[in-house]
């Protein structure tokens, strides 16, 4: 400690004697001028030390206070850099997202119209493909019955002629007969 500041210690542990003196003179003061006395320099020197230690505690705790503040300053600062890169990412990401989103809904509606349009030609094709089965189905039934009524006509014409041909079997058969029958009787 200095001597300069132990002097001011021990002037003002003094002067707080001198005080105390006019006051009161009993045996306290007295006691307390002779503890003045023997200890007033050390008083001093330690209450200027403890000064000394509170301004330097002090000054230490304004220094750490703005380190602390510059830390936090820097620490807000990092922390707000990489939320908006953060927000950035998400933003991005969103973006990409819609976009995605509309190439998806753009392949989905091409999907969509060419199965339309197979749809379309197949219904087409089959209604095509089924007005030419009938076309050909009605032209085989007419074909068909142009066949039947033909072979419906020969095989009456047949039956008629087979029946014309038994009738004349019969007539001939009898007249053959009856000519047997005449020639035995002839011949008897």
């Amino acid at each position: 400690m200095s001597k300069q500041a132990t002097k001011a210690a021990a002037t003002k542990t003094t002067a707080g004697s001198s005080k105390r003196k006019k006051t009161q003179n009993g045996p306290e003061e007295k006691l307390l001028a002779i503890r003045d006395l023997l200890f007033g320099e050390q008083v001093a020197q330690l209450e200027s030390s403890i000064n000394d230690q509170h301004k330097q505690l002090s000054r230490r705790l304004d220094n750490l206070e703005s380190l602390v503040k510059k830390k936090t300053e820097q620490i807000n600062k990092k922390i707000q850099a990489t939320a908006d890169q953060i927000n950035d990412l998400m933003e991005n990401n969103r973006l990409e997202h819609v976009s995605q989103e509309s190439i998806l809904e753009e392949k989905l509606s091409a999907l969509t119209k060419s199965l339309n349009e197979f749809q379309q030609l197949t219904e087409n094709g089959f209604g095509d493909a089924q007005s030419e089965l009938n076309s050909a189905s009605k032209a085989i039934y007419r074909s068909i019955d142009k066949e039947v009524k033909k072979l419906s006509d020969k095989i009456d014409k047949k039956s008629k002629e087979l029946s014309n041909n038994k009738a004349d079997r019969k007539t001939l058969a009898t007249m053959l007969e009856s000519m047997a029958v005449n020639l035995n009787q002839s011949q008897v």
